[in-house]
């Protein structure tokens, strides 16, 4: 993929960085390589987003604008051309060459809304720049210290909040001028400055005290909800083990603020700083509408909106254009600020959309674009299948998953297949990052932004002889089969449930979505299926709310809300990870039973063998996106035969041996943005040879039922693949 022009423009900036802090201190590239990585993901990421570029480029338009907008405007704010020429008042667009027309004065509307900008600019930044420091110096106090402090802040924080901001705005701005009036009366230096900052000329500096009781006002009415944002992170941060340590360590309260907690709070304050310029600007332009702000001659926008609203609607134009220039000022930094909190969070960053995607290599495109194994008829219509298939209750083929992330493409899934056969349970294995829960969210096409189901089959046997292929099926129809025919148990029954639902309006809710017959009879069968999953007093259960729960009646629950709709397949992902062993052996039990009971099919990932052992019919082993081996457990155990599958199997700890260290797999898991070339294994693998790297290995059989990827499997001559 050619290089962007905002890539360009990003990596030499962060160089010119480097080169600038290595000569100032030497070193600074090394010790902060990582930040200025992190850094560069970032920006690339915000370059990605569209409302984020059109909102940073509008606002570097608004701040240009305000930068040299008395400089580049054709004519100055007190420039009353009605003297020279009467027929210029209230002339209309593109009249005598105006752009946007004049007010009743005769002054060019395009050339003050240039010189207005400059005044919501600096109202803008020095509202925002006072109001930061105060809210952070205030909210480290109250979060980090506590106690009375905590309260008093607060409760005159409350104060301030509690009333609205644009009231309590206008009253501060009614008492204020006058002083500020005979400030700038009483100090010509002071005058000076003032002229000079807003490019106005210096007897106009007395108009300004409006201006500067408004920013006052403003001050006083925002600093409040900087204060919040700052405790609430600092209350965040402060339970962090690393905050912890360094307490213990006798580190002094100020450099744990300064140097632990501040700078994991700097990005929710940039981001509301960002938001809020877009606010100010709004409440400012309100303020001045109401005279509140600078005096005539000073050129204000809202005070230009309130002197076209005298004329309108004969004069138009005197509202429309202030109006769309204050309009797109606010939206510009919403924009930015909304982009802004989600590139700051690694959270939500990889949520955004990108629009640039790498094309795939030259090999592994030809193999995306191979026939695929089984033809279909388009839009997810029922084809007929053989009495050998009926069996089958899913198929997968030749599937791969991408993900379009801001450092690359994530080779997820390449070319995985499998099958399940009714009332079997297939178990997927392998490290952390395989794919395993994206192989189980592909199969519902439940794989979250920026990924995407680049090409494959997944093929549903239905009832009777009807097969659909649920990458081609509509979303009315998908939503039918999520819930009903495939459910779906997620790893953390806390995260699954809803936290502001009782359990039997969830349990109401699910059954419903799928048969609307059943509103009525929805806690009866709530109730049955609780106690099919062992709940005692289940009337009480359905009544309350998921905090009142333990973790493994959570995990009850869940089961119960997946079994709900007599699903044929189910998928439980790590469904006893977050128990202790006694629960996830009840577990365990319950789940075969409810097997046996409703005939399910069973596709379980898991990381622990032992679970394999004792309720797996088959298992597939994963390995970096691909499947290397899939057999009959006892098969599995008895004679692995990737040299994979036989790493994972020495690694688990065996209670009749005794060792001084347990085996592990040499090596780390390869990066999917760049996999190994050939067997994705053969850096760790123990048995590599020269037609490891050059080659990708396929499934074969090594023995009936038994398939491993691997070049020192000798295929059965009479394997019919």
């Amino acid at each position: 993929m050619s290089e962007r022009i905002f890539d360009r423009l990003t990596n030499t900036f962060l160089k010119a960085i480097r080169g600038v802090s290595e000569r100032i201190r030497p070193g600074w590239s090394t010790r902060n390589k990582a930040k200025t990585d992190e850094w560069r993901l970032m920006m690339l990421a915000y370059s990605r987003s569209l409302p984020g570029m059109i909102g940073f480029f509008l606002a570097l338009l608004f701040v240009m604008m305000g930068l040299f907008g008395p400089f580049i405007a054709p004519y100055r704010y007190n420039e009353y051309l009605i003297i020279e020429n009467p027929d210029y008042s209230m002339k209309p667009p593109g009249s005598y060459g105006f752009t946007m027309g004049t007010d009743f004065w005769g002054r060019d509307l395009f050339s003050i809304l240039l010189q207005g900008a400059r005044v919501s600019l600096i109202i803008t930044f020095v509202t925002v720049f006072f109001c930061i420091p105060w809210g952070i110096v205030l909210g480290l106090i109250s979060g980090y210290v506590g106690g009375k402090i905590d309260e008093l802040i607060m409760r005159v924080t409350d104060i301030f909040i509690a009333f609205p901001g644009l009231v309590l705005s206008i009253a501060f701005a009614i008492v204020l001028p006058p002083r500020i009036a005979n400030l700038l009366v009483a100090s010509i230096p002071l005058r000076t400055l003032i002229a000079w900052l807003f490019a106005i000329e210096y007897r106009d500096a007395l108009q300004l005290s409006g201006v500067l009781s408004l920013i006052i006002a403003m001050i006083i009415v925002w600093w409040p909800s900087y204060t919040r944002v700052v405790r609430g992170s600092v209350l965040t941060a402060r339970e962090n083990l690393f905050v912890e340590a360094a307490r213990a360590l006798g580190v002094s309260t100020w450099r744990i603020l300064w140097k632990h907690i501040l700078p994991n709070i700097i990005g929710p304050i940039l981001v509301l700083a960002t938001l809020d310029f877009g606010s100010v600007i709004i409440t400012e332009a309100a303020l001045s509408f109401l005279g509140l702000g600078a005096q005539d001659p000073i050129p204000e926008w809202g005070a230009i909106i309130y002197t076209g609203s005298q004329y309108f609607p004969s004069s138009w134009w005197l509202i429309l254009f202030p109006g769309i220039f204050v309009f797109t000022a606010a939206l510009s930094w919403n924009l930015a600020g909304d982009t802004l909190r989600d590139v700051l969070d690694p959270k939500t960053r990889r949520s955004i959309e990108f629009k640039v995607k790498e094309k795939a290599p030259r090999r592994e495109k030809e193999a995306l674009e191979k026939p695929l194994m089984a033809p279909i008829e388009a839009g997810g219509k029922p084809i007929r299948g053989t009495a050998e298939e009926s069996k089958r209750v899913l198929e997968v083929k030749d599937l791969y998953v991408y993900f379009y992330t801001y450092a690359g493409v994530v080779k997820a899934l390449t070319g995985v297949s499998f099958d399940l056969f009714e009332g079997e349970t297939l178990c997927l294995v392998g490290e952390t990052g395989c794919g395993k829960t994206v192989t189980s969210r592909a199969v519902t096409r439940q794989i979250p932004s920026p990924g995407e189901i680049i090409k494959g089959q997944i093929l549903l046997h239905r009832s009777g002889v009807e097969v659909v292929d649920i990458l081609e099926l509509p979303q009315e129809e998908l939503r039918k089969i999520r819930g009903g025919e495939i459910a779906y148990i997620f790893q953390d029954p806390t995260a699954a449930l809803d936290p502001l639902y009782s359990i039997g309006a969830q349990f109401e809710e699910t059954m419903t979505a799928h048969n609307k017959g059943l509103k009525n009879e929805a806690l009866k069968k709530t109730i049955e299926t609780l106690e099919s999953v062992l709940i005692p007093d289940s009337e009480k259960l359905v009544k309350r709310y998921p905090h009142e729960l333990s973790g493994g009646m959570k995990q009850r629950v869940v089961f119960g809300i997946s079994l709900s709709n007599t699903p044929r397949l189910l998928i439980a992902d790590e469904p006893t990870s977050n128990v202790d062993v006694t629960i996830q052996a009840q577990l365990l039990d319950l789940l075969m039973k409810l097997k046996r009971d409703l005939g399910m099919t069973i596709l379980l990932i898991t990381h622990n063998m032992g679970i394999v052992a004792e309720i797996g019919d088959r298992v597939a082993v994963m390995y970096a996106g691909n499947i290397v081996e899939i057999a009959p457990v006892e098969d599995l155990f008895k004679e692995p035969l990737h040299p994979y599958t036989q790493g994972l199997l020495r690694a688990v700890p065996n209670p009749l041996k005794r060792v001084e260290r347990f085996e592990s797999i040499p090596g780390t898991i390869p990066n999917l943005i760049n996999p190994p070339s050939g067997c994705r294994f053969h850096p760790r693998c123990p048995y590599a040879f020269d037609r490891c790297p050059k080659e990708e290995p396929k499934l074969v059989d090594g023995k009936p039922g038994h398939q491993a990827a691997c070049f020192l499997v000798t295929p059965k001559p009479n394997q019919g693949k």
